[in-house]
């Protein structure tokens, strides 16, 4: 399904995730005012979190939270379900036919290589109902990956915001938000 580019940068990814106590969860607090409107606008009720780091906005005994509650409890969503390929124990996809209201991918996508982006877009449109959140870091002419994925052959492409969009063009069936922060 994936190249071997993809595997080097899950295996890159793991190990960064290993030896470091970053990665944790944190970064989607930057977006959750938008995803929250989402999800009550969508009155979404379940939610995959793709490339969702150590995710420990979801876990109640972390001190990672919002207003006290975890993440998926200050959404008011019933259900999720956790997915990084780079998180032992976080790295099986949902099973086959799996869809989900609500779908987030909060600064996971440029770890992936140029060659497998497409495949990666249509996943997220395979099992989204209502909405797609991609949130990403600062978008400046070029975003390069952050240092794990150090091999800079798998990412030639010039990933400014029109090449984001180009990549999600043929969106269809649910909403998509492309939220790049600000410089």
């Amino acid at each position: 399904m994936f190249s071997k580019e993809y595997y080097d940068s899950v295996a890159k990814c793991a190990d960064f995730h290993k030896k470091n106590k970053t990665w944790v969860g944190k970064a989607t607090f930057q977006y959750v005012n938008e995803i929250k409107k989402l999800v009550i606008k969508h009155s979404a009720t379940n939610l995959l979190d793709y490339g969702c780091g150590k995710a420990l906005h979801y876990n109640s005994a972390s001190h990672i939270k919002i207003e006290e509650k975890t993440f998926d409890n200050w959404l008011g969503i019933n259900s999720f379900y956790l997915y990084d390929p780079c998180v032992e124990g976080l790295d099986i996809l949902p099973p086959p036919d799996s869809k989900f209201d609500a779908v987030i991918a909060i600064q996971c996508l440029n770890a992936v290589p140029d060659k497998d982006f497409d495949t990666v877009v249509n996943y997220l449109m395979s099992v989204t109902n209502k909405f797609c959140f991609v949130g990403n870091s600062k978008l400046d002419n070029f975003v390069k990956p952050k240092k794990a994925v150090a091999n800079q052959e798998f990412f030639k492409e010039n990933r400014n915001f029109d090449w984001w969009q180009s990549k999600f063009k043929n969106w269809t069936n649910s909403e998509l938000v492309l939220h790049f922060l600000p410089k």
